[in-house]
This record gives structure tokens, C-alpha cells and sequence, in this order.
């Protein structure tokens, strides 16, 4: 498992001994092209195969990305951006904290924060 949710953090927090390495490029792109990588390796029609997905090289790519949020001036992207970015802390979320149960409550729960779930952009 390469990143599990720390306590009281945003999902995209560096973790303790692994650098954030500088990224070359438009962070907001190629967060959005990591996502489309990880639907095109780990969604059929049956399904996300979560388990998969959360220990690929490309959920890890896509984490390190994500840390790199904070870097992106957020007056300068589009709309687009801020929906890529909620679609990209959605799957993000689940990955790390799993699916919410399938009731009005806890999927109301999931997505209005109330899990704690948190992303760090600038």
C-alpha cells in the first residue's frame, strides 16, 4: 500500500520519509491525465477494482501529483479544473478509506466531508 489516509491531514500530504519531488510542467493536466490513466488500467464494466488500484504504480503517480497541489495558483485554472479536482478527490478518498455504505446517510456523509477527507490546494 503506498499511502494511507494520515490522521487529521488532507489526503495529499507528504508522508514522513518520502520526498515530494518537483514536477515539470502543468500540475492541473497532468493530475487530469493520471486520473484517465487510472480509469483506463482499473475500471471495466464490472467494476473498479479498488484493491488493485490502490498498490498500482499509477495510483502512487497519481498521489505524488496530487501533493503537488498546493504549488497551482488556484485563480488561474478554469471551472474545469475545479471539477477534475473534486472527481480526483472522490476517487482518491475512496481508495483510501473505501467505499461508503450504500444508505442515503453514510453516502451523504462520504461526500460532504463529514469523513474528514480533506485535499490541501493553494
Amino acid at each position: 500500500i503506498f499511502i494511507e489516509a494520515p490522521p487529521g491531514g488532507p489526503l495529499n500530504a507528504p508522508v514522513a520519509g518520502r520526498a515530494v519531488e518537483p514536477l515539470e510542467g502543468d500540475v492541473a493536466a497532468r493530475l487530469q491525465r493520471s486520473a484517465l490513466e487510472l480509469i483506463d488500467a482499473h475500471v471495466t464494466l464490472d467494476g473498479i477494482d479498488y484493491a488493485s488500484l490502490k498498490t498500482s504504480r499509477q495510483f502512487q503517480n497519481f498521489v505524488d501529483i496530487a501533493r503537488r497541489l498546493p504549488d497551482i495558483d488556484g485563480a488561474s485554472v478554469g471551472d474545469a479544473f475545479w471539477i477534475n479536482l473534486y472527481n480526483a478527490m472522490v476517487l482518491h478518498a475512496t481508495v483510501v478509506l473505501g467505499s461508503p455504505e450504500n444508505t442515503p446517510e453514510a453516502r451523504t456523509d462520504f461526500f460532504s466531508g463529514a469523513t474528514g477527507a480533506t485535499y490541501e490546494v493553494a
